[in-house]
């Protein structure tokens, strides 16, 4: 994950090189391959390097043509051949950035949905005297923006903007919307700072500013295919692409292999891929593995075993367990909350477990149990088949699926009915206000995390679809890793199941394909029989973390109460404190544990403000946001 920055300044001034080694100080723990810059009048652009790839090795970025256009670009082009045939242009030895550019230089800002991986590209065009911002499909890449006034500045790195922020620098919808667990969209705890969203790109002129999509998760017609075997086909197909895509060339990869389906699957893949190249056992993509014996219901090695006594080759494994949770600051600076001293111990313990920067790549199961059925959308699913008007089998389906669940048919109906006329789950309602602790929060968008769909386009089946990929897209990208931004090393994540053609498959397959009554990720099962081992492949449902967050609280209940008396969320006006520690007793009481994960939030935002606090000075928090609050 390279990193680029810039800045566009107003006609009358010009920017320097000086200005952009200062804005890039940020970052220098993570450049480890140099640091480039270019200035040219109002726009200038640096890039520093993070080469995970072959053909990283060829860029040179950033790239100025002779009329003045300008581009920085952190990804990989999948389709840079298939690219470079459309524009005529060089092959293998032509980097990524050269062909982006030359892409918008012929088609404008179409040019955006015709590339194909992980990306994410700032384009200076001196023609229409307009900066463009975008970002891959499903934001793998991460891309951020301010506006001073007429004068934007953006980086791939938070850091390289937040640490400028003074003055009433918070957002406080952001805030309420992480304790309520809720997509935060582009929004960070920085009221200035907005992050580019993923499939969209962003234009700045001197007269305007516009976004639009340059990718939607649902094509214009529904995908059908003869058989069940042509599906099986299809899939296995692209999901072979999409790992290999990510296999590549170049630095060492490592896979997590955490012994559920998504995982596996990968690894698997990888494997069937490697040995179809005839390459050796050693070869093979090395792993890492989580364990954590504090937590009874998570143990894993038995299935992580299966898989590597298959492959005949073990992989890393990190205890956990080494590393216990606490709820003390980290020590470091991070520019999210979410971090504690636990998450620093944590990052060196994997550091130290695969070797520092020995791997600058990771790929991740990630999105894989929602696109595939592995949390099926029933309602959705049934609503589908009720508005192509075939109601024998919507009854047929619903009978089953409602049989299957335990749930009374009626209830089944009732779920159909609020699918077709509420926007979505995330959208149609504000679980912030079942916090009883939070308080409300000025300038709040409720239900603006998810684009707004009407009722008319509800009651088509592509519309229903989309507002259905929209929700489980925005799910994906809330918990994908790379977002958390760590503090030691930062590896760039993997995606597979993000693949743009995987996805677009499907996202538009019937769902039936994806799930059946009593059959999760029924397409998946059905495809990789013979690539993934038999007790992975039908494994009821991975096991997960349920008595270690409820444990931290109740050993750290003291010191929780001794944090919350002097509160920074109480002084800026979000926080009841009494009703906060209300809340922690009841919990550690063991009544209403359902408000464990706010709980842990409010803990994370709090402790995250008194760091930043610490690190950047008490001039960030200003008496006149107090007084706002």
């Amino acid at each position: 994950m390279s990193i680029i920055f810039g800045i566009r300044e107003v006609e009358s001034r010009a920017v320097s090189e000086q200005e952009l080694v200062d804005l890039a100080q940020a970052t220098d723990r993570w450049a480890l391959d140099g640091t480039f810059v270019r200035a040219q009048g109002r726009v200038g652009m640096g890039f520093r390097p993070y080469f995970t790839h072959e053909r990283s090795l060829i860029d040179s970025q950033p790239i100025v043509d002779e009329p003045g256009n300008m581009v920085t670009l952190d990804g990989r082009f999948d389709n840079h051949a298939e690219l470079c045939d459309l524009l005529g242009i060089g092959g293998f030895n032509l980097a990524d950035s050269q062909i982006a550019l030359a892409a918008f230089l012929r088609w404008g800002a179409a040019c955006f949905s015709k590339f194909i991986g992980d990306w994410a590209i700032a384009i200076w065009s001196q023609k229409e005297r307009a900066l463009y911002l975008a970002r891959d499909h499903a934001g793998v890449r991460s891309l951020y923006y301010e506006v001073r006034g007429h004068r934007i500045l953006w980086a791939t790195f938070l850091e390289t903007l937040s640490n400028a922020a003074s003055g009433d620098w918070l957002d406080r919808s952001y805030a309420a919307r992480y304790i309520s667990c809720l997509p935060v969209g582009a929004s960070t705890p920085y009221r200035a700072i907005k992050a580019v969203p993923n499939a969209q790109f962003l234009r700045f002129s001197e007269a305007d500013f516009s976004s639009d999509c340059h990718w939607k998760s649902t094509a214009s017609r529904k995908i059908l295919y003869r058989s069940d075997a042509d599906y099986e086909d299809e899939f296995r197909h692209l999901f072979g692409r999409a790992v290999q895509r990510r296999l590549g060339g170049g630095e060492r990869v490592l896979a997590e292999l955490s012994g559920g389906l998504d995982s596996t699957s990968i690894v698997s893949m990888a494997d069937s891929l490697k040995r179809t190249s005839c390459e050796s056992a050693y070869q093979l993509i090395d792993t890492v593995s989580y364990f954590n014996d504090s937590e009874q219901s998570w143990n894993e090695r038995p299935y992580v075993a299966i898989t590597e006594n298959r492959r005949g080759k073990t992989g890393h494994h990190v205890h956990l367990s080494e590393a216990t949770s606490s709820f003390q600051m980290s020590g470091v600076p991070y520019p999210l909350p979410g971090a504690t001293q636990t998450t620093l111990l944590r990052e060196q313990l994997l550091a130290d477990t695969i070797g520092g920067t020995a791997y600058r790549a990771v790929l991740s199961g990630i999105g894989g149990d929602e696109v595939l059925g592995g949390i099926p959308n029933i309602s959705g699913g049934l609503s589908e088949t009720l508005l192509e008007g075939n109601f024998r089998a919507f009854l047929r389906s619903a009978m089953a699926w409602s049989l299957n669940t335990r749930t009374p048919l009626i209830h089944t109906f009732g779920d159909v009915l609020q699918c077709l006329t509420t926007s979505s789950s995330a959208q149609g309602r504000s679980d912030r206000h079942d916090i009883p602790w939070l308080r409300a929060c000025e300038h709040e968008e409720d239900r603006a995390t998810s684009v707004r769909r009407s009722f008319r386009l509800q009651l088509s089946c592509q519309g229903l679809r989309a507002i259905s990929n929209d929700c489980t897209l925005a799910s994906v990208i809330e918990s994908m890793p790379h977002t958390k931004h760590p503090f030691l090393f930062r590896r760039e994540y993997r995606y597979p199941y993000l693949d743009r053609d995987l996805l677009d498959f499907l996202l538009n397959i019937p769902f039936e394909q994806l799930a059946t009554p009593g059959r999760r990720r029924h397409l998946m099962r059905r495809a990789l029989r013979t690539i993934v081992p038999e007790e992975i492949l039908e494994r009821r449902r991975k096991a997960y973390l349920i008595r270690s967050p409820l444990l931290s609280i109740q050993q750290a209940h003291e010191h929780v109460g001794s944090l919350f008396r002097s509160s920074r969320l109480a002084d800026l006006g979000l926080l009841k404190r009494d009703e906060f520690l209300a809340a922690v007793d009841i919990v550690v009481k063991g009544a209403d544990v359902q408000l464990w994960p706010h709980i842990i939030r409010t803990i994370e935002v709090e402790l995250w403000l008194r760091a930043t606090e610490t690190f950047h000075g008490s001039s960030r928090f200003s008496v006149d946001l107090v007084a706002s609050a």
